[in-house]
């Protein structure tokens, strides 16, 4: 579990980084910095929403990478749980097997336990 929740980490802070990189290298910080307080403005209602293709196309890439970023945890969480599962089912199974006797032990306990069926 705790692998994957790293993993988790790690691929966010790979992908974030790699997007700021890219943004500067492509020199978008300024035009990236300009729509976000166009987005603010329409949040605040200072200005209308107009979506147009380029809003639309950010907003679905947000969209699958936060659920990209959600399915791996719920797997994450998945495969902790089956794992936790199987440890508690191989600790109930072994709790709950008695040993077993050969019959010649079976045999020798009841002679010694009940002696005067043993004419």
């Amino acid at each position: 579990m705790l692998c994957v929740m790293f993993l988790t980490f790690v691929m966010t802070q790979a992908v974030s980084l790699f997007i700021r990189d890219t943004t500067e290298f492509v020199g978008l910080t300024n035009i990236i910095h300009t729509k976000l307080i166009t987005s603010v403005d329409v949040l605040s209602g200072n200005e209308p929403l107009s979506l147009n293709l380029s809003r639309a196309i950010t907003f679905a890439g947000l969209l699958l990478f936060a659920l990209w970023l959600f399915c791996l945890k719920c797997a994450g969480a998945a495969l902790s749980y089956e794992e936790e599962s199987t440890v508690q089912k191989s600790i109930h199974k072994t709790d709950t097997q008695a040993p077993r006797l050969s019959t010649e032990d079976i045999s020798a306990l009841r002679r010694a336990r009940m002696p005067s069926q043993n004419k």
